[in-house]
């Protein structure tokens, strides 16, 4: 029996099972491409953020998002420089407005105390919002601080906070501010000698807020008289610096002070577990002026991506 039948046959079923092979293989790309053409904006963001719940839809909180700035920014009116206080957030303003959230960009003194700019900050609200209206307030830094005093010693009535998520608050103080108090501003050296002059940092040391945000102030006399109140969701993110600043950068020495007086995680001027409070979502990496909106170049923290991140987290609260 000859065997070129047999030959034949064999490549006529080995041609098939190429056949079957290749169209396999097309059918599993395009299939796979359609996946990831149906991956929706909130997907790909959960990626980056695993806290975000699994959900389809990408939305903004329902009701009005207060941005709360930190320490050391807007002391000019703004007839003076108008567009200046969008410069603390960057494009995160509108990012927001992009997922339909209307944001409330708040002004309050800059270098004043926790009391007083929590006072500018009601006036302010108590303007703009609707008789009733509940907010998110979304606080970075000391407006953190701010908000807290806002919930529990002001208790605004015509209006409402439902939320209160902080970003990098130093709910339990930071060391470097007690550094300061200890060799800057009790021993009374000019800071027009030091080396902070050329960096953010001089304006923060300079002024009465300072002493609000040194650890025993905050463990001792904020904290126990500013209680958390029932009618609020009280939600945190700290940040970590994923490596070392190099001896240029503005937050290297509030870093080394922070690291030394605690030896842990830090952002450069506030720890992790300083901004722990409430229920403690994440720690992302960044420092400390990345979550502001406009970090020193070279960041490659994507800021615009974690606001919106939280928004969509708000969103899935209820808020």
């Amino acid at each position: 029996m000859s065997a070129l039948p047999i030959l034949h046959r064999l490549g006529a079923l080995a041609r098939t099972n190429s056949v079957k092979s290749l169209i396999g293989s097309v059918y599993l790309t395009e299939t796979a491409q359609a996946e990831q053409q149906q991956t929706s904006p909130f997907q790909e963001l959960a990626r980056s953020w695993p806290w975000l719940p699994n959900r389809t839809e990408l939305k903004g909180p329902r009701h009005p998002v207060v941005l709360c700035h930190g320490l050391g920014f807007f002391d000019k009116t703004p007839e003076a420089l108008p567009r200046f206080q969008l410069h603390y957030w960057g494009g995160i303003v509108d990012a927001l407005r992009a997922l339909g959230t209307e944001v409330i960009i708040a002004r309050v003194p800059s270098t004043g105390t926790i009391a007083e700019r929590s006072r500018a900050l009601h006036r302010q609200l108590e303007d703009v919002l609707e008789p009733g209206q509940q907010v998110n307030l979304l606080a970075h830094s000391m407006g953190g601080l701010d908000c807290r005093h806002l919930i529990t010693h002001i208790k605004p009535t015509t209006y409402k906070p439902v939320s209160l998520i902080t970003l990098s608050c130093p709910h339990r103080g930071s060391p470097f501010m007690d550094w300061c108090r200890d060799y800057l501003i009790d021993k009374a050296v000019p800071l027009s000698s030091a080396i902070l002059t050329k960096t953010m940092l001089a304006r923060m040391i300079d002024c009465p807020a300072y002493a609000n945000l040194t650890t025993a102030y905050c463990q001792k006399v904020f904290n126990p008289l500013t209680p958390d109140s029932d009618e609020v969701a009280y939600y945190s993110f700290a940040a970590s610096a994923p490596s070392a600043f190099p001896i240029w950068h503005p937050l290297y020495l509030p870093h080394l002070v922070v690291s030394e007086a605690e030896g842990k995680s830090n952002d450069g001027l506030v720890s992790v577990d300083s901004s722990r409070w409430g229920k403690f979502v994440d720690t992302v990496d960044c420092d400390h002026w990345d979550l502001r909106g406009r970090g020193l170049p070279g960041s490659k923290f994507q800021v615009v991506d974690f606001y919106r991140a939280v928004a969509a987290f708000l969103y899935s609260e209820g808020f």
